[in-house]
């Protein structure tokens, strides 16, 4: 099955033990699992690519800002929805068979401990998000723009869990749209900062020029 006879703890590929008719059942939690944790990714790095050309204006070229506001907005609230089911389907695996506390809790599952507790932290994090968007942004708008930054460990959290904890990482075609789609994640995020550096600096210019 692929798994390492030496590890107890190395369930091998789940792929090999359905389709060597091993498996009793269609297991639709573990497939319904690992749909939503691929999509989870893939809108997340969708989110990153809108945030920074919203941010640095470059997506205005494309489409105008109330379209690119309401895609990103529509975005993370289907990601937040992807989350949820992702998170709920592995209580119902019978293959992994987490328990709330493996998936609550970050560092303590059975299963690749320190990788699915980066995806435990991505999600504590993701959550800190969500909630200040939705109701600290025109209340607190400093706090928000500040927790709105996690977005960034939070994809790269999110990167390394699905690489090196997901079963789906062990194809050629997997691997590749991960480090295609973190590498692209990386260079716009360092062009975000860089971006964010040239405005504070242009703003302590126009301070010295004017004092």
């Amino acid at each position: 099955m692929g798994s390492d006879p030496l590890n107890p703890y190395d369930p091998g590929d789940f792929g090999a033990e359905i389709r060597t008719g091993y498996a009793q059942e269609i297991p639709w939690p573990w497939y319904i699992s690992r749909a939503s944790g691929l999509l989870s990714y893939f809108l997340l790095f969708t989110l990153i690519v809108l945030g920074v050309g919203i941010k640095t204006r470059i997506i205005y070229k494309i489409i105008n800002a109330a379209s690119a506001l309401a895609a990103h907005r529509f975005i993370g609230i289907i990601l937040s929805i992807t989350i949820a089911i992702h998170l709920i389907s592995l209580l119902f695996d019978k293959y992994l068979k987490f328990t709330v506390i493996d998936i609550l809790v970050p560092f303590v599952s059975w299963y690749r401990p320190l990788y699915v507790g980066f995806g435990v932290v991505a999600f504590y994090l993701f959550l800190a998000v969500i909630i200040t968007s939705l109701f600290f942004r025109l209340k607190w708008p400093w706090l928000w723009r500040l927790l709105h930054y996690l977005t960034y460990p939070v994809f790269f959290l999110i990167f390394q869990h699905g690489i090196f904890s997901g079963t789906d990482a062990k194809t050629d075609l997997m691997v590749n749209s991960y480090w295609i789609t973190g590498s692209i994640a990386a260079v716009l995020i360092l062009f975000r900062l860089y971006h964010y550096w040239r405005k504070i600096r242009s703003a302590g210019k126009i301070i010295n020029a004017t004092v």
